[in-house]
């Protein structure tokens, strides 16, 4: 059988280069954690489920998380301030899984970009977004992503 040679396309899109796909994977990254913790909506773009247990309520919350939650206190070994909102889902009470929340591996050439959860939060996001979906992007966020796509490629 006789070697046949195949010729790999080139992109035609010459401008875009990895760093303008980081800058699309961070400003995604933030679209994901605006629509959750600001604005407390999940997957669906609808609130993220409230506390639904036996006991007294706090808000959203459970009695004692609330509590928690709007006056400070320790949680798991670390400090929380308090003051935080207690009317609404907003799934941190540290702010840590958000902050760990950032792209992991992006490519220039192959037009694609990967976000997520990065260390110690790592463990835990995928529990928590299978109680309450939050990791991916909605519909409303799809368009917010085309519209960073197109802030980036006018400023090439």
């Amino acid at each position: 059988m006789p070697y046949r040679r195949v010729k790999h396309k080139k992109s035609t899109i010459k401008k875009w280069s990895k760093r303008h796909m980081v800058a699309l994977a961070n400003q995604s990254a933030l679209i994901v954690i605006q629509r959750t913790q600001t604005e407390g909506l999940g997957l669906d773009d609808k609130k993220l489920p409230k506390y639904k247990g036996k006991g007294r309520k706090l808000g959203a919350y459970s009695y004692s998380h609330g509590k928690l939650r709007r006056d400070g206190g320790k949680y798991n070994g670390a400090r929380i301030g308090g003051g935080l909102p207690t009317n609404r889902i907003t799934l941190s009470v540290t702010g840590q899984m958000f902050r760990q929340f950032r792209y992991i591996r992006a490519s220039g050439r192959r037009f694609s970009a990967r976000v997520g959860p990065t260390g110690n939060s790592k463990k835990y996001a995928k529990h928590t977004s299978a109680l309450r979906p939050w990791i991916g992007f909605s519909k409303k966020d799809g368009q917010k992503v085309v519209n960073a796509f197109r802030a980036i490629w006018r400023s090439l």
